[in-house]
């Protein structure tokens, strides 16, 4: 089906079983996620990246108009994402406070085109922390501490291709520039996955947590 396709020849019908072999087990938008997520990671197959061409073009019908989020809260702009499918990148921002928590700037832009599994990156207003009287303070040397984490995919033995269900993996990071209550990484994989975080850490400690269909796998502290 994929090759009648590609050569133009595919009727609706065999396109339309192509789309229900697609979607087996998980539907359009969470099977595009991953592979959006895997092309990102420069561990997509040629045919992966087939199949998210075919799924993202103009018979899809999932493209969407970037709204205008400047000014949500951190929540609705969660929302927002999720309804959507989109993948949401939060990046912190120190203000006077009078902002705290909401949206300041977006990319890309609003009106921009947008399929599902493309990312969205937000910058959210953050609360300066108050200056300590304490002069030793703009002595502070920031260390970063480069960790590597690799999470496997425990999927069941029978299954494969796009027969598998995903894991959906949620990482939560504490370091001088992320707050441990905002995601750090959102993704569903089905192999295993290996990332690296850099963690710049002054004062404290960092921390990481991260979480395997809403259940912890991994909760500790990252030292200096």
């Amino acid at each position: 089906l994929a090759e009648r396709i590609k050569l133009g020849i595919a009727t609706e019908k065999e396109k339309q079983d192509y789309r229900i072999v697609l979607n087996k087990d998980y539907s359009n938008d969470v099977r595009l996620r991953e592979l959006a997520e895997r092309i990102k990671l420069g561990i997509a197959t040629e045919k992966e990246i087939q199949d998210y061409r075919y799924l993202t073009n103009k018979d899809y019908e999932n493209t969407i108009k970037l709204r205008d989020i400047v000014g949500y809260s951190l929540k609705g702009a969660r929302d927002y994402a999720r309804e959507h499918h989109l993948s949401l990148k939060v990046e912190e921002e120190d203000s006077d406070g009078k902002n705290d928590g909401t949206v300041l700037r977006q990319s890309p832009e609003s009106g921009t085109d947008m399929n599902p599994g493309d990312t969205l990156t937000i910058v959210v207003a953050k609360a300066k922390k108050s200056n300590s009287t304490d002069t030793s303070s703009s002595s502070t040397t920031t260390t970063t501490v480069t960790k590597s984490y690799t999470i496997n995919y425990p999927g069941s033995a029978d299954q494969s291709g796009s027969e598998k269900t995903p894991d959906h993996i949620q990482v939560y990071v504490s370091d001088d520039g992320h707050s441990i209550n905002n995601i750090y990484k959102d993704m569903n994989i089905t192999s295993e996955q290996t990332f690296t975080i850099p963690f710049k850490l002054s004062k404290k400690n960092g921390h990481i947590k991260i979480l395997r269909n809403g259940e912890t796998i991994l909760d500790e502290d990252v030292n200096k």
